[in-house]
């Protein structure tokens, strides 16, 4: 558990240092005029500030965004079980493009599309017929330094090539995935 946390931690700051914060990346999504593609786009992070690196990888290689982009990010919290009240938030962030917040307790296992439709009750409006999930896929590479020993960074970058698929923990329908990789040297 310690190897695992401790990668972690040294993937979310490396996204720190890298990623596009939220404000700049609707400036450039309203300045630039980016095209739009029907359908609706729910952009996967484990991030609850700040503009998802999956998105960003999207944007950089195919320069536009979906009518209705969704980002969402699944959290755990401290308890068993979070109640249906309290289990999807959501923030209008700019044209077509939202933050949807699921929280689950530590025992629950999460779902993504269950969500989705929590969240259509409440207001969001996308057409669900057509909703496609970008996820991302780490590939680590141990590199001398950075504060964590190299072995540290080899074991969790195994630990993470054997986790748990992305998505059958979040139960998504395969046929609907995208997944964008990215190698990151730690």
């Amino acid at each position: 558990m310690e190897v695992w946390q401790r990668g972690r931690r040294l993937l979310i700051d490396h996204h720190n240092a890298r990623g596009l914060e939220l404000d700049a990346f609707l400036q450039e999504a309203t300045a630039n005029n980016l095209p739009r593609v029907k359908g609706t786009a729910v952009f996967l992070s484990g991030i609850l500030h700040g503009t998802p690196l999956v998105l960003v990888h999207h944007l950089q290689h195919n320069r536009m965004l979906h009518e209705h982009v969704v980002l969402l990010t699944v959290h755990t919290e401290p308890v068993p079980a979070m109640s249906p009240s309290e289990r999807v938030s959501q923030e209008p962030l700019g044209p077509g493009i939202t933050r949807v917040v699921a929280r689950y307790g530590y025992m629950e296992h999460p779902d993504v599309p269950a969500v989705l439709r929590q969240a259509r009750e409440r207001g969001l409006t996308y057409p669900a017929e057509a909703v496609t999930y970008y996820v991302g896929r780490v590939s680590v590479r141990a590199q001398r330094g950075g504060g964590e020993p190299r072995w540290l960074k080899r074991l969790y970058g195994v630990m993470q090539r054997n986790a748990h698929p992305t998505t059958d923990y979040f139960r998504l329908p395969s046929q609907q995935v995208m997944e964008l990789g990215a190698r990151i040297d730690l």
